[in-house]
C-alpha cells in the first residue's frame, strides 16, 4: 500500500517541501507525530487532517500549525500501514509510512530481481525464438 502513495497531491501554492517521517518509509518504531512543511507560512489558513492506521478507519486528527509546518499527532496502532492526509485551504497532501513488526526488515528498494522472475523471462524468450524459427523453416 505504502509504495503506491503519492508524495503529495499538489494543486496550488500549498506546496509541501518536507515530510517527516519520510513518505513511503519503513519504521521500526511508530512516530508520535507526522510533520508536513509547506513552502510558505500557513498563518490564517484553514487546516485539517485525518489519520488512518492499520485498522483502516480514518480518524480526524488534531493539528498544530507552527509557521509553515503542520504537526499531526498519530496514535500507535501497532505494525502496518499508516496514511495521513492534511488539507490546507481545500488542497490535500497525503503521506504514508509503514511500521514494521518486531524482527521484520524493511524491503530493500535496490534488491535484485529474483531468480524465478529471470527464469520465467528467459523461458518466455526461448519459446518466442523457437516459434519464430519454426515458422521460418516452414516456408
Amino acid at each position: 500500500m505504502v509504495s503506491t502513495l503519492p508524495s503529495t497531491v499538489l494543486a496550488s501554492a500549498q506546496t509541501v517541501v518536507a515530510i517527516s517521517p519520510e513518505n513511503g518509509g519503513s519504521l521500526e518504531q511508530a512516530p508520535q507525530q507526522v510533520e508536513l512543511t509547506y513552502v510558505r507560512a500557513l498563518d490564517g489558513a484553514e487546516v485539517s487532517a485525518t489519520a488512518t492506521g492499520p485498522d483502516t478507519s480514518a480518524v480526524p486528527a488534531d493539528v498544530e500549525v507552527d509557521g509553515s509546518t503542520v504537526v499531526v499527532p498519530v496514535d500507535d496502532q501497532g505494525p502496518g500501514d499508516y496514511t495521513v492526509a492534511v488539507t490546507v485551504d481545500g488542497d490535500t497532501s497525503t503521506t504514508g509510512y509503514t511500521v514494521l513488526a518486531p524482527g521484520e526488515q524493511a524491503p530493500d528498494p535496490g534488491a535484485p530481481v529474483g531468480p524465478l522472475v529471470v527464469g520465467v523471462v528467459l523461458v518466455a524468450l526461448l519459446v518466442v525464438a523457437l516459434l519464430t524459427l519454426r515458422r521460418w523453416f516452414r516456408r
